[in-house]
């Protein structure tokens, strides 16, 4: 083997070291990065056109060394463009015109040259190589329109990086540099192999240049990212903490006046009013529930987006829990002048184990939502009972329906963001923070079942819960539960 094919070899097995690096450096980044894929195909070029270049310096016949003369000549033209676009997008650069008529004008030039300018190979000794190799005999257009458009695409790559930054404020600076250098060693390559100079080769120093500048840009780029991953981290969680404070020291600070405000109501409600005080009253009433709830959730929604939220495991009696629902359900409903119904099937006595209140506080805001949203018409609330493979669970499902304004199928994908509501006018009707459904949604994520919605508009909505309860075993477990 000559001097020639050893000099490939090793940088053949370097550059496919640093392209192994360079994956798993991408593969770090979770973002997908507009230069990655140019990147890959530049090394993936790089080592191909090496083989090529190995197996031409190697070559026994002139038939031979001709197939992989063409080879690397056209890899080569491909490779000059993809590296160049590599390098513009490292530095955020797009290519303009110019750009692109040279890369077009190189391809083309070069494989024109290669399928109708080579005359011949011959077989020559260049000065400073223990070694022969077969060098392509290009007719003179050829030579001359290779020549012109090199010239002309190396003219536009200059224009094109030369007003680039300082590289303490360009992290992709090292690959300007490796690529300058790299088109400068293939150009001296061309030179001595054409006999032009008479100086050894430096075949595939420059293709390791490259490859090692591509590294240390890719390197300064993940550590910049991480940098950045780690301080926005840090910020998200400072905000959290501080978000947290504030709540729980509102959470407190309202409390104490609710409280009053509680106590006052009771007090003028034992007095002996006329029916506009009452009214007032109950007004008072309304009013705090609502600043209550609202305060709730608030709290709520932020403890489970921390994490900072634990169910309860206890006892359920399901026909009593049901019970109440039931009669608030009539309650809210009576307020609004609608009609409630309710169709309850799950056998007497049935226990299962959960979180009660948590459990009652989703069922209570779907029936108190269905209300707000229906003007007039009726709200129905079903409720049965699975029992599962496993004998020892059972699958409870809620029903909430309402003949309400219902919801646009473009907003329903985002009804259960926190925040959002389907109705977002200049005038809005309903009032709310658009936090209930986002809550309900979480907390019977986290109870282990799922939320559906069915809705079309002025028509109606159709909320479905699906929870998966242990059975508790107790005496008055019954067998017979609702529809299998």
């Amino acid at each position: 083997m000559n001097i020639l094919a050893i000099n490939i070899l090793w940088s053949l097995g370097l550059t496919s070291a640093l392209f192994w690096r360079v994956s798993a450096l991408l593969g770090i980044l979770q973002s997908k990065q507009p230069w990655a894929a140019f990147l890959r195909w530049t090394l993936a070029l790089t080592i191909f056109k090496q083989l090529m270049a190995l197996f031409f310096y190697t070559a026994e016949t002139a038939a031979i060394a001709q197939v992989f003369y063409i080879l690397l000549l056209v890899s080569t033209a491909f490779f000059f463009p993809i590296a160049f676009e590599t390098v513009l997008r490292f530095v955020g650069r797009p290519s303009g015109r110019l750009a692109k008529v040279g890369i077009i004008g190189v391809v083309l030039t070069v494989v024109g040259a290669c399928f109708w300018g080579i005359e011949g190979m011959v077989l020559r000794q260049p000065k400073g190589v223990d070694a022969y190799i077969f060098d392509a005999d290009l007719a003179p257009w050829a030579g001359a329109l290779l020549a012109g458009w090199t010239l002309f695409y190396g003219v536009v790559t200059w224009l094109a990086l030369r007003p680039i930054a300082a590289p303490a404020n360009r992290p992709f600076l090292p690959v300007v540099y490796g690529y300058g250098i790299n088109l400068l060693i293939i150009i001296h390559d061309a030179q001595v192999a054409s006999g032009v100079l008479e100086t050894p080769f430096l075949s595939g120093f420059g293709n390791v240049v490259l490859a090692v500048t591509f590294v240390i840009s890719a390197e300064l780029t993940v550590t910049r990212e991480l940098q950045r991953t780690a301080a926005s981290d840090r910020q998200a969680l400072a905000e959290l903490d501080s978000r947290r404070r504030f709540l729980d020291g509102v959470s407190k600070e309202l409390q104490g006046p609710m409280e009053e405000i509680e106590d006052l109501r009771g007090r003028l409600q034992a007095e002996s009013l006329d029916e506009d005080s009452r009214r007032l009253v109950g007004l008072i009433k309304t009013s705090s529930d609502l600043l209550h709830g609202t305060l709730e959730q608030l709290v709520d929604f932020e403890r489970l987006n921390r994490g900072d939220f634990i169910l309860r495991d206890e006892l359920i009696e399901l026909e009593s829990l049901l019970n109440d629902i039931l009669q608030q359900g009539r309650e809210l409903t009576l307020a609004e002048g609608l009609q409630f119904r309710g169709d309850v099937d799950v056998s007497e006595g049935l226990v299962v184990r959960g979180d009660a209140q948590r459990l009652r506080q989703v069922l209570t805001y779907l029936i108190a939502n269905a209300v707000k949203f229906t003007l007039e018409g009726s709200v129905m609330f079903r409720c049965r009972a699975y029992r599962m493979p496993d004998a020892s669970q059972i699958t409870l499902r809620f029903e909430i329906e309402d003949t309400g304004v219902g919801i646009a199928a473009n907003d329903q994908a985002r009804i259960f963001t926190a925040f959002a509501q389907a109705d977002e006018g200049i005038e809005r009707r309903f009032q709310g923070v658009g936090l209930g459904l986002a809550l309900c949604e979480k907390l019977v994520g986290e109870m282990g079942g799922e939320i559906q919605l069915d809705s079309q508009v002025a028509k109606g909505t159709r909320i479905q819960v699906d929870i998966r309860l242990e059975e508790a075993l107790t005496p008055q477990s019954n067998d017979s539960l609702g529809p299998r």
